[in-house]
């Protein structure tokens, strides 16, 4: 007789109840002797009546979130001893996605997997399950979001979207805190085509740059590349 004993490496989120096992054999045969199904206990009923010899396990249907585990060979001796095996899944990894809606500030995740960065874009996969946090750093002249936390689930994915805004009284597009820090006032008058310093990048322009819009030098100036042939 033949029973199997069920583990995971991430039972905490997520139970092993009802993987499911087909078994072949004994060798040479391939035909299906019976199934083996995982109860609550983490291990299944007991396959009686087999013949000696080498049987072939295979993982049909795994529990909800795992990985079937690989086939596997076990040999049933002829005697009244259960045969007993454990059997172990790895859980399916998630993705978590992260992003921002601006060039500037960064972030730091925590969890089972933490990191930081500053792209626009991050996609993490492979990620174990479990709860993270997020943070993201201020940014001069913007509302900084909030942070967040979030459970991640198997196969899922999970999304942390940092979202920063600004207040903008005259719908100019420009942050009221901008416009007060370089010019002393949010003006009505201020459009973004409205270039104070004449340098030919509107207020606009410099507030997306990070540029001064009272200084005509400091600008974004678009460099031709150069090229320097290699020596032979």
């Amino acid at each position: 007789s033949l029973q199997l004993l069920k583990s995971g490496n991430d039972t905490a989120y997520l139970p092993i109840v009802g993987a499911v096992f087909s078994v072949i054999g004994p060798a040479p045969a391939v035909t299906p002797v019976g199934t083996l199904t995982v109860g609550v206990n983490g291990a299944s009923e007991v396959l009686r009546g087999l013949a000696p010899g080498v049987y072939t396990v295979t993982e049909t249907t795994p529990p909800v979130g795992y990985l079937p585990a690989n086939p596997f060979q076990v040999a049933v001796q002829a005697s009244a001893v259960t045969t007993e095996v454990t059997v172990g899944d790895t859980v399916r990894p998630g993705t978590i996605i992260i992003s921002k809606n601006i060039g500037q500030g960064s972030y730091t995740l925590n969890g089972p997997v933490s990191q930081s960065g500053s792209a626009i874009f991050t996609t993490i996969s492979n990620a174990p399950l479990g709860q993270y946090s997020i943070q993201f750093d201020d940014v001069a002249f913007y509302q900084t979001p909030s942070a967040q936390t979030s459970t991640l689930a198997a196969s899922n994915v999970l999304v942390f979207a940092g979202n920063y805004t600004f207040a903008d009284t005259n719908h100019n597009g420009i942050s009221d805190a901008w416009e007060q820090y370089y010019f002393g006032s949010v003006s009505t008058n201020r459009t973004q085509f409205t270039d104070t310093d004449h340098d030919g990048m509107s207020d606009f322009a410099e507030f997306i740059a990070g540029t001064n819009p009272n200084d005509p030098t400091s600008k974004l100036v678009s460099c031709r590349p150069s090229f320097t042939p290699m020596a032979h």
